[in-house]
This record gives C-alpha cells, sequence and structure tokens, in this order.
C-alpha cells in the first residue's frame, strides 16, 4: 500500500502537531513543516475548513488535480486505524473547485492512456512527480514567467511545473525563448520582457494562471489576458491587476 505524502496549508499553528502526530501513527509522511514551498511528492495536500486561500500549495494542487482534504480526514483515518476514503472529507471551497480540479486531471490521465489513478490510497501506481506532466491544465507547454517580486517568480513557476508544463529557468531563457508557447508577468515586467521576445509569442498577466485555477476560466479564453504590442490586457480578472500569490 502507498502511504500519503501530505502537506499542509491554511491550518492554525496549534493544529499541526496533533494532525502531524496523528499522520505519522498510520505511516502518513509529512513534508517541508519548515517552509510554504509546493513538493512534487506531495499526494494530498491538508487544510483546516473549506475556506480557500490562493496559497502557492493550493494552487499548485489544483494545477495537478491533487487531492485537497479538510483535516477531518486524518482524523477520521486515525480513529479507525487505517487511511480511510477522502472524498466525503474533501474540501469543498469555492464551489468545489478541488472537485473540479480534480476529476478535470483524471479525465486527462485516461484520456493520456496512462490506466493510472490520481496519486492517493487506492491504485496508485506511478509516482506524483511522473504523472503531474501528463494531467497538467499546461501539459505540453513551454512556458517563462518574469514578475517583479523573485519569490512571486519562483512560486508561479513551481505552480506551472505542477500544471504540467515545461518551465524556462532565467538562465535558460536566452536560448529557449522561440519556443515559448506563453510567457507570464505583470504590468511592471513588460517594459523589459517585450522587446527580448518574438512578435509571435503570446504574453498574457499572471493572473491568466489565477482566473484558471480558482475561477475555472477556460485556457483557450486567453485574449483578455494578452498584452498587446502598445497596450496592457483588458481582463475582468478575480485579481487586483498585480496581486500576488499569498504563502502560508
Amino acid at each position: 500500500m502507498a502511504y500519503p505524502k501530505i502537506q499542509f496549508a491554511s491550518l492554525t499553528v496549534n493544529l499541526k502537531p496533533a494532525l502531524i502526530e496523528k499522520i505519522q501513527g498510520l505511516q502518513g509522511i509529512v513534508l517541508d513543516l519548515h517552509h510554504a514551498q509546493f513538493n512534487e511528492q506531495c499526494t494530498h495536500l491538508v487544510v483546516e475548513n473549506d475556506h480557500i486561500r490562493p496559497t502557492e500549495r493550493l494552487l499548485a494542487c489544483l494545477a495537478a488535480g491533487i487531492w485537497i482534504v479538510r483535516m477531518s480526514w486524518v482524523e477520521a483515518s486515525y480513529l479507525l486505524g487505517h487511511w480511510v476514503p477522502e472524498e466525503p472529507h474533501e474540501c469543498m471551497g469555492g464551489h468545489g473547485i478541488p472537485r473540479y480540479h480534480r476529476l478535470r486531471a483524471k479525465a486527462a490521465m485516461e484520456s493520456a492512456g496512462r490506466g493510472c489513478a490520481l496519486p492517493g490510497l487506492i491504485a496508485n501506481n506511478t509516482s506524483s512527480i511522473d504523472s503531474i506532466k501528463h494531467r497538467g491544465i499546461f501539459s505540453g507547454w513551454t512556458m517563462y514567467v518574469h514578475v517583479k517580486q523573485s519569490s512571486d517568480s519562483r512560486s508561479f513557476r513551481r505552480v506551472l511545473s505542477a500544471a504540467g508544463a515545461e518551465v524556462v529557468s532565467s538562465s535558460d531563457f536566452p536560448r529557449s525563448r522561440d519556443r515559448l508557447n506563453l510567457v507570464l508577468c505583470d504590468n511592471e515586467s513588460i517594459a523589459v520582457l517585450r522587446p527580448l521576445l518574438g512578435p509571435g509569442t503570446l504574453i498574457a498577466h499572471h493572473n491568466f494562471l489565477r482566473d484558471i485555477l480558482l475561477c475555472r476560466h477556460d485556457p483557450a479564453k486567453i485574449q483578455p489576458y494578452l498584452y498587446t504590442a502598445h497596450g496592457r490586457p483588458n481582463m475582468q480578472s478575480a485579481g487586483s491587476a498585480d496581486q500576488p500569490l499569498i504563502l502560508d
């Protein structure tokens, strides 16, 4: 049996010690307690309740279709002495947005003919890292991110990687820019980026990613988020123009 590899998001600090003890008592693994980054080994994200905050971990798990469950899943499992099915404890925040992305990812895996369930406790025949690239929203895309805050750029890169994209690093940008499908940036970065890219490269505001993940925006409807040759996007986004990711 594959045991869960768990990260936390939006959990009150004083709840964590008891949850960690229960997870470890069931032979689960708690990943990366001392920083807020998403770990691609993660199979489950445990949250306190159905209230969704757009942390890096939450956005990455939505992008990859990973289970996002309330802490009641850990407590119910500990009470019975074994890991119970996740679905009754699935986070239903954002009008069921975690379930929407989980089922989307499951359908993507099935259509890819891999015959593999999502990373979880049942029929887990592949590692989460191996399967992410086959189920993410941006599977097959080559992308680059440049925003004012370098920490936000790193967060966006990890979220895009979880979404299945090949994410070009800053050091690889000069030799990879001709094969980019999409560049995400903010209003303060566009003036620097535009001269470095060819006229056919799509450049979009990073809220495109946020709205796909949190508002079920269709990735094909990118036009309102695109920077034109001389102007900014005319988007009606869920987030403000340059709202950063919120980190735990």
